[in-house]
């Protein structure tokens, strides 16, 4: 057991051992974590506050329970706790919706700031691989406890490290029954917390009479009753008798239990005795709601077009009335979302962020986010990049982009790599079978540089952690991003090294990145004062730049110049989260797989993954159905009622994150802890 009470008591956990590594190499599902350990940290005391703020109530979470919980990780679930940093803005007078609401996965929020989740991330295919279907794994089923690692709370911890319940919270019930229940029997409805449409939420004991506060307690169930018969099978389902492995095993039956459709029922109760909507978490399915009745605070709200949430912004047309001769159009009537520094991992961070007002690119000031990080991911382990021998499989060597395309780089991709490019000279292993790999710091710095040292070509580039510096990068991001009408865009991805007539007179595939240090469409550079100034900062010949930033504080590059990495006949791997390490700018992305955190969208949009530079969301390339948005623009990106104007990543295999700036962007820097 872990104490959490946060009451002169150190958060620990206990270390597990290594999972074997899940693999998913097309690019078009992001990646199962399920498998991936995670380390164990130090961890500060719970945290959360409640407050009135208008027609809101806020709460303020870093996410951890203050009560016993079990161990994380554990054989069936690899994952560690990590603080989550939250601003839950819940209407204080709930207002009923015109219809149910789907509130996979979250529902709402715990008085102890825990938040309740009631669908899942993981779902059958007929395939077996990561995807979505009817039959989602139900948590909160003892069938699934192998699958889940749940505790005796009913919870667990996501790859993310959010701990998070899935049923009733036995230790939050037990802290706030204040001795109201004894021998498992109520003796006053106990408030567990408040739905994100701002309806309340209680334990599993009513009133017999609901409007009848003098009445007998109760325990109320669910109208959720299990399926009889047998499901379909494949390829329309799992097959087997329904037995409440997946949620679809049950069904609505109005009146055999206490509740509705949406687990809830109108009545009075010690904090409302006048009287008010109320949901319960059941013993039984579905434990946590899944649905709405009301409507859901700005974070969660599914908005018609031309009403903005909270928290954006619309621009104006009197935007441009004192525009300049040949400055950017600021945007006209498009909607805005202002960054939430919440989102970002506590861990990640290297100072608090603080607001300052800065300089961006183009010279004007703005009040920005002051981010600093290490450029260290928390949820996944950096590497491997490079196999060793041609005999090595996929679980020791990274991937490789190619046409659109994610390869594993294992070690039949190495032996093989001539006849994958049609080049000849390609040979990168020795007569034993062992591969050319840069296994020192100065061999790395001599084959990562553009004008690759001679002795290391036909090598596999690989640079490892321990052989740079812990710099601190200290991002300057505009809190209001200012939308302009015409767009900076970027270069266009390298591609291979051939002879096709499409390779320019430089010996470059047309359309391919600029050299390093060369930018003629690029993003701007770093700035070595923060304050945005006109000077390009580089470090031995190499540009720095940086697109944006994940939300675990590792920043999302340019394309990379492949074809002059493959011009020397070097082979320069990503590992499985797309990223890998230069000299110069340690770790960073080049593409998206799905590896970091993601913040879920409730209306089935893809989750959003960090912030780009000029403080316009980033989401994932796909939706969760799989779909991939048509109408992007060349940016990347496009606008609806909710997120406002955002990017969604390119395919993991074009090694391209976004295409253009659409606003403003800030500045990074790069400095030595």
């Amino acid at each position: 057991m872990v104490c959490m009470t946060g009451i002169g008591c150190s958060t620990t956990q206990s270390p597990s051992q290594p999972q074997p590594k899940h693999r998913v190499n097309d690019g078009s599902e992001r990646q199962d974590l399920r498998h991936q350990p995670m380390d164990v940290v130090e961890l500060p005391k719970p945290s959360v506050s409640i407050t009135i703020e208008g027609e809101y109530r806020v709460i303020t979470t870093n996410g951890l329970p203050n009560h016993e919980i079990g161990e994380f990780p554990n054989p069936s679930n690899p994952n560690a706790l990590r603080s989550q940093n939250k601003e839950i803005r819940i209407p204080l007078y709930p207002t009923p919706s015109s219809g149910l609401i789907p509130s996979a996965p979250e529902f709402g929020v715990a008085l102890n700031g825990v938040i309740f989740d009631s669908g899942t991330g993981e779902f059958w295919t007929v395939t077996g691989e990561r995807g979505r279907s009817a039959w989602n794994y139900d948590a909160s089923s003892t069938n699934n406890q192998g699958r889940f690692g749940t505790d005796f709370n009913h919870a667990h911890v996501n790859p993310t490290g959010k701990y998070h319940y899935h049923g009733v919270p036995t230790s939050l019930l037990e802290s706030l029954a204040h001795g109201h229940i004894h021998d498992d029997h109520a003796h006053e409805m106990i408030h567990l917390g408040w739905a994100f449409d701002g309806y309340p939420i209680y334990a599993p004991f009513g009133y017999e009479d609901p409007d009848d506060p003098t009445s007998e307690i109760v325990g109320l169930t669910s109208s959720y009753q299990l399926k009889h018969g047998t499901r379909p099978g494949p390829p329309d389902g799992p097959g087997n008798s329904y037995d409440g492995t997946y949620a679809a095993d049950y069904e609505y039956i109005e009146g055999s239990g206490d509740l509705d459709r949406s687990n809830g029922r109108t009545g009075v109760t010690p904090e409302f005795p006048d009287g008010t909507y109320y949901y319960i978490i059941t013993n039984e399915f579905p434990s946590v709601p899944r649905t709405w009745v009301g409507t859901p605070g700005p974070e969660f709200n599914r908005r018609p077009p031309g009403d903005a949430p909270r928290g954006m912004h619309q621009g104006h047309p009197e935007d441009n009335e004192d525009k300049l001769p040949g400055e950017p159009l600021k945007s006209t009537h498009t909607q805005v979302q202002s960054v939430n520094p919440a989102y970002f991992m506590e861990d990640a961070l290297a100072a608090p962020i603080v607001k300052e007002e800065r300089i961006l690119s183009d010279g004007t000031t703005a009040l920005c986010y002051i981010i600093r990080t290490y450029s260290e991911p928390h949820e996944h382990e950096m590497g491997p990049w490079a196999p060793t021998h041609i005999d090595d499989d996929a679980g020791k060597g990274g991937i490789w982009l190619q046409d659109g395309e994610v390869h594993d780089v294992d070690g039949p991709f190495v032996r093989d790599i001539a006849e994958f490019y049609d080049d000849p000279d390609w040979k990168l292993y020795r007569e034993d079978g062992s591969i050319r790999v840069t296994d020192t710091k100065e061999a790395f710095e001599a084959a990562a540089r553009p004008n690759v040292d001679p002795k290391y070509h036909n090598y596999v580039v690989e640079g490892r952690p321990e052989w740079i510096d812990r710099n601190v990068f200290v991002y300057v991001i505009p809190v209001h991003p200012i939308y302009q009408t015409e767009p900076t865009l970027l270069g266009r991805a390298g591609g291979p090294r051939d002879d096709r007539s499409d390779v320019n007179a430089n010996g470059r595939p047309e359309g391919g990145p600029p050299p390093r240090g060369n930018r003629p469409d690029g993003p701007p550079p770093v700035r070595r004062d923060g304050q945005g100034s006109a000077d390009q900062h580089q470090r031995g010949g190499t540009e720095i730049t940086a697109l944006g930033i994940a939300f675990n504080g590792v920043n999302f590059d340019p394309p990379a110049p492949v074809d002059a990495i493959l011009a020397a006949h070097t082979l320069a791997p990503f590992d499985d989260a797309g990223g890998h390490i230069n000299p110069h700018n340690g770790y960073h992305y080049h593409t998206v797989t799905g590896h970091t955190k993601e913040i879920v969208q409730h209306d089935g949009h893809a989750p959003m993954i960090g912030y780009m530079m000029d403080g316009f969301g980033l989401y994932a390339h796909a939706n969760e159905d799989g779909t991939i948005p048509n109408d992007l623009d060349e940016c990347g990106g496009h606008t609806d009622s909710i997120r406002g104007y955002h990017y969604h990543a390119g395919a993991a295999g074009e090694n391209q994150i976004i295409k253009g700036f659409r606003g403003i962007p800030g500045s990074m820097t790069v400095g030595q802890e």
